[in-house]
């Protein structure tokens, strides 16, 4: 049970800082675009930490040290973490995710759409931005990106 106030707080505040930092990132260049992300786009945005906590809530039920309580409660928090408010930002500079990550558009070396998925790639192979947007806002986005990232990746195969 000790062990979980740390864990959980740990994947909590990471979702937190990721929707409201305590220092926000600057976003040099002139806003091009503000994009409001929606419930489903933010779950995506922070689907390493739900599934991190969906397995952690699961594990501590089975083995006894999480109560019924104290999973409705981490449920309520992230969920009160989600209805935060996050955008994308287009700049003539870079993008950024929420307030927190900025990237430039110089770092990209080209991208690949999947359907709601449009991946900016990076050269180091762990260094990719994923965003996820609706089919309103796609072309919008790719408008933005094909006039700053000029070479397009195609999926393999």
């Amino acid at each position: 049970m000790i062990l979980a106030f740390p864990i959980f707080g740990l994947i909590l505040i990471t979702m937190l800082v990721k929707a409201r930092p305590f220092i926000r990132t600057q976003k040099p260049g002139q806003v091009m675009a503000t994009i409001k992300l929606n419930l489903w786009q933010k779950m995506m945005v922070h689907r390493y930490s739900l599934y991190a906590l969906g397995i952690v809530l699961v594990l501590g039920l089975l083995a006894g040290w999480l109560n019924g309580p104290m999973e409705w409660v981490i449920i309520v928090l992230t969920f009160a973490i989600l209805l935060l408010p996050m955008q994308y930002t287009f700049t003539t500079q870079g993008i950024a995710v929420g307030d927190t990550i900025y990237r430039p558009w110089n770092e990209f070396s080209g991208y690949n759409i999947r359907g709601a998925q449009i991946t900016l790639q990076h050269p180091a192979p762990l260094a990719n931005l994923t965003l996820f947007v609706t089919t309103v806002e796609r072309e919008k986005v790719i408008g933005f990106i094909t006039r700053r990232i000029h070479s397009k990746s195609y999926p393999k195969e």
